[in-house]
């Protein structure tokens, strides 16, 4: 029996961390339903699109990776973007549709025991004159302490993106610029645009980003993920690019569908050229050291050449004063013999006049 429950509580820790490491992964904004302890909220975010005068009831897993018990307050923020990189501060707006007055959970206060999890309801409500447009808000959580009754460390938990479809209501966006440099030298690439959301509307967009070389062959593709921008806002996104070739000159598409109106596609390019100095210094070294090779080979080559014909003169040198030597020799010897005969003959008598 002991062994059987020091087993399940292995399988149970392990099914824990799991938790948690999917709530990190799913999410590239999982930091905000994160603490510095260990606790994680999940999901980070939730969009919803609702009628007027309709509910929709929700709920979250708060997972307590830490080794000790925990409470936490539960309260409803605003939030409002911080800036263009995707940034979101916490706020409480007075009237005019505050995120308390449609987003309800279900506790006030929590408490989470030692490596454990507690799910969590709330729901969104939206009341029959509430307009059609976006709104934002999200159920925070802060360490409570119960005793005295205060809060500590910085907020975090779910954002929840509401759409209203009643009259009023537009949508829209586009790729207003990419902020990636035309011309880049390191490896990956980085590949940057900025969405303008000019609509009253939460925009969620997803879809792909192609990359084709001048021949317009398709080199890589990878997915955007889901990129939201909030109601008159714009949002820079920077993915990265690593299957680019040596070097060259791509061109970058991007091709994105509004959530809320697939009818609604966002098409953008813009020209990429790729100069990866460190892979070209790799490359020109080793161009460099087969042309250096190939200049010593031909010196040595031509040096051999050049003592070849070299001996080859002198041989042909030599054969030729040889040669001559041996011809004057030659004549030297006829002169010589004649000589000899025109004595021999001057002392025989047949020759005598």
């Amino acid at each position: 029996m002991l062994y059987e429950k020091s087993n399940n509580l292995f399988y149970y820790k392990v099914s824990l961390i799991g938790i948690m490491a999917l709530a990190l992964v799913f999410d590239a904004s999982a930091a905000l339903g994160q603490t510095t302890g260990g606790t994680v909220v999940y999901p980070s975010k939730e969009s919803i699109t609702i009628l007027p005068g309709k509910s929709v009831k929700k709920s979250l897993l708060i997972v307590n990776g830490s080794s000790a018990s925990i409470t936490l307050k539960v309260s409803v923020r605003d939030i409002k973007p911080l800036d263009e990189s995707g940034g979101i501060t916490f706020y409480n707006q007075e009237g005019g549709f505050a995120a308390q007055s449609w987003l309800f959970p279900q506790y006030e206060t929590v408490t989470i025991g030692a490596l454990n999890s507690q799910k969590m309801e709330y729901i969104v409500s939206a009341a029959k004159d509430m307009p059609g447009r976006g709104y934002a808000g999200a159920i925070a959580f802060e360490l409570y302490d119960v005793k005295n009754k205060k809060t500590a460390g910085e907020p975090f938990g779910t954002i929840v993106n509401v759409n209203v479809l009643a009259k009023g209501i537009t949508t829209g966006g586009a790729i207003k610029s990419f902020t990636s440099p035309l011309v880049q030298f390191n490896d990956p690439i980085k590949f940057n645009f900025a969405v303008e959301n000019t609509s009253n509307s939460n925009l969620s967009l997803s879809g792909n980003a192609v990359f084709t070389n001048l021949f317009g062959k398709e080199v890589g593709r990878f997915k955007t993920g889901q990129l939201d921008v909030y109601p008159q806002a714009k949002r820079n996104f920077k993915f990265e690019w690593s299957d680019a070739q040596i070097f060259g000159v791509y061109m970058g598409n991007v091709t994105l569908v509004d959530s809320l109106r697939k009818d609604n596609i966002i098409n953008s390019r813009t020209l990429l050229i790729f100069l990866p100095w460190q892979k070209l210094l790799v490359t020109l070294l080793g161009i460099g050291a087969v042309a250096g090779a190939a200049v010593w080979l031909w010196r040595i080559y031509a040096k051999k050449r050049a003592l070849n014909l070299s001996a080859k003169a002198a041989i042909a040198a030599s054969l030729k004063d040889m040669l001559a030597r041996l011809i004057a020799a030659g004549f030297l010897a006829i002169k010589k013999t004649r000589v000899e005969l025109a004595k021999i003959q001057s002392r025989l008598p047949i020759f005598k006049r």
